[in-house]
């Protein structure tokens, strides 16, 4: 028991020393009944001992850096959705500690979401110290994921983000309602860290 204190201290102080680039936490692999066809990620606790990001290269089919909080690479949001999300987004992020960005993408190319996600965040290079939010769907690989970083989790906790996953985002999902599921996450996480918002006791 002792040693795996150690251990966790360690890692913990780990994540300290890398900073932003590393610090994100996610949540593990555990599949919705075979029916549902989504896979959602509940909580294991931190799986990115990323580092920094890596070579562009290396990110070749993630989303382009945008220019907002949005990406809908894989177009499943109507021209009026996606203005409505974006601009949620943006009054979100202009009052928060904990920038949130949303990416839809067709697939990862094979590669596990978890990994996946974490470099779309890194080379966004969201919010600021270590705080954030990443939520990423996988269209054709029918996938999801939330990240959260190091900062963030003592509002968001990866049992929160579970549970909106499962509960907030994977009904409208299997019906394709993918800006239902974005902008009910959207919601949550934002009433989620408002505990910690700018002039918040």
């Amino acid at each position: 028991m002792a040693r795996k204190s150690i251990i966790a201290v360690a890692i913990a102080a780990a994540f300290l020393l890398m900073g932003w680039k590393a610090a994100w936490f996610v949540a593990g692999d555990d599949c919705l009944a075979p029916e549902s066809g989504w896979e959602e990620q509940a909580c294991s606790g931190f799986a990115a001992l990323g580092l920094a990001p890596e070579t562009p290269a290396q990110l070749a089919g993630l989303p382009a850096t945008p220019d907002g909080p949005l990406v809908d690479a894989a177009d499943v949001l109507s021209e009026q959705e996606e203005k409505a999300l974006s601009a949620r987004l943006d009054a979100y992020n202009a009052a928060t500690r904990h920038p949130l960005a949303v990416a839809t993408v067709e697939t990862t190319n094979g590669r596990e979401i978890g990994a996946f996600t974490d470099d779309v965040a890194n080379n966004w290079d969201i919010g600021e110290e270590d705080r954030g939010v990443m939520v990423l769907i996988a269209v054709a690989d029918r996938k999801m994921r939330i990240s959260v970083a190091d900062g963030t989790l003592g509002v968001l906790p990866n049992e929160r983000s579970a549970q909106i996953i499962r509960e907030e985002m994977t009904p409208p999902l299997r019906s394709s309602q993918f800006y239902a599921a974005l902008d009910a996450a959207v919601e949550a996480i934002a009433e989620a860290t408002s505990r910690d918002a700018p002039g918040s006791p």
